[in-house]
């Protein structure tokens, strides 16, 4: 037989906090900008098409 044991009502942890709408748009605009740096450098890094190599 076990002694001493029992059960105690634990309560419920504090819940999660939710980000401010602010920091949310923060975030995303950071990431937006970060797909535009991208594309407008893999854009630069290019060949024009009159210097790019025909493979016949």
């Amino acid at each position: 037989m076990l002694r001493g044991y029992f059960l105690e009502a634990v309560p419920d942890p504090a819940p999660a906090p939710v980000p401010e709408p602010a920091t949310v748009l923060l975030l995303g605009a950071g990431l937006g900008a970060l797909g535009l740096m991208k594309k407008k450098h893999s854009d630069l890094t290019a060949a024009p098409p009159h210097l790019r190599r025909c493979e016949n």
